[in-house]
This record gives structure tokens, C-alpha cells and sequence, in this order.
């Protein structure tokens, strides 16, 4: 994990108050920007299956973002992954990224995927910086204009 001084990784369940709060604000967020058949993200409820492991990041004692890693028999996937809007280009999503895979790879998994949408450049760049390449529709999605399919191998 990048060394980010004051930033703490921890693995807590999603259904807690303040990464219940992180996932509401990534769903308020997509909601405007998105049709419903173009979101995708898990419920709290089934984000405390398990085999999803949830994380928090914290910058000192602020909950400023989270990452779910989704395990499959072949493949991981990173879930409902979000920074808050004020603590954004401080390297915190790449931290959040960089021990989702960490873990993936822990798990015995060689491949990471992920579902994004075309209307976040941000997020779309820092998953190309950090490796991962456009594919096509994986698992139990379908194609759709908005959605961005990637993967990357570990």
C-alpha cells in the first residue's frame, strides 16, 4: 500500500455507519449522471456477503473512502470503490486500489475486473494508469453504451 502519511486501511462491514454513508454518497453521486439500467453497484445487504472483503480508508479519524473486493472462483472484482469529492488527488483511490489487488492476490486470484461507467474520466484514467485494460461484458453483465468493462492480470 502507497505509504500516505494519516491514512489508515481497515476492513469493516459495509453495513457500519460511516461506510454505509460512503456507498449512499457514490449512489447520490451516479444517480444524475447514469440511467438505472447503467448501475450496477451492490446493495449494503449483499456487500456483506462472504465473499466480498469491504474497506475503509481514513485520512487521521475522517472516513474519506472504500473498496470492495468481490471474489470469484477465477477472478476478483472491485465493488462500490469511492473517494470523497475533498479528498480526491491525494493518491488515496490508488491506496484503496493498490490493497484491493493486494488482497486479491493474497486470495490466489490472477485477474482483477472492475465496471465503470463512461462519464467518470477520472476514475476511467487512474484504472488505466494503474494497468488495467478495456474488455468486454464479464460475469452477469450485459452490454450497455455507458458501461466500461476492464481487467487486469496480477
Amino acid at each position: 500500500m502507497r505509504n500516505l502519511p494519516g491514512l489508515t486501511l481497515e476492513i469493516t462491514r459495509p453495513d457500519e455507519d460511516e461506510a454505509a454513508l460512503l456507498i449512499a454518497e457514490l449512489d447520490a453521486f451516479l444517480q444524475p449522471i447514469y440511467p438505472p439500467e447503467s448501475q450496477h453497484g451492490l446493495g449494503i445487504e449483499a456487500l456483506c456477503a462472504p465473499h466480498i472483503t469491504f474497506f475503509l480508508a481514513r485520512h487521521g479519524r475522517d472516513a474519506v473512502g472504500c473498496g470492495g473486493l468481490k471474489r470469484f472462483d477465477d477472478y476478483g472484482e472491485l465493488s462500490r470503490f469511492y473517494v470523497r469529492p475533498q479528498a480526491r488527488g491525494q493518491g488515496i483511490a490508488r491506496a484503496i486500489l493498490e490493497r484491493v489487488e493486494g488482497l486479491a492476490r493474497e486470495c490466489g486470484l490472477g485477474v482483477m475486473r472492475l465496471e465503470s461507467g463512461n462519464r467518470q474520466p477520472e476514475a476511467l484514467a487512474l484504472y488505466h494508469s494503474a494497468g488495467y485494460r478495456t474488455r468486454g461484458p464479464f460475469g452477469s453483465y450485459a452490454s450497455h453504451p455507458n458501461c466500461i468493462f476492464m481487467e487486469k492480470m496480477l
